[in-house]
């Protein structure tokens, strides 16, 4: 969660958690809403960063 949080939105106002699993693997994204725009990043099921999305 740290981690999502220095994505540049800046102070989290809120935090989204989202477990996917569509073609067997796990996906987790965490993304976070602050005054700077929403940001997110995702893992594999082992907590690896396979992807981040900087605040837009």
């Amino acid at each position: 969660m740290e981690e999502a949080s220095g994505l540049g939105a800046g102070s989290p106002q809120s935090w989204q958690l989202t477990a996917d699993r569509l073609t067997g693997a796990l996906t987790i994204r965490v993304s976070v809403t602050g005054p700077d725009g929403t940001a997110s990043l995702e893992t594999d099921a082992q907590g690896r960063v396979i992807r981040r999305i900087p605040a837009s």
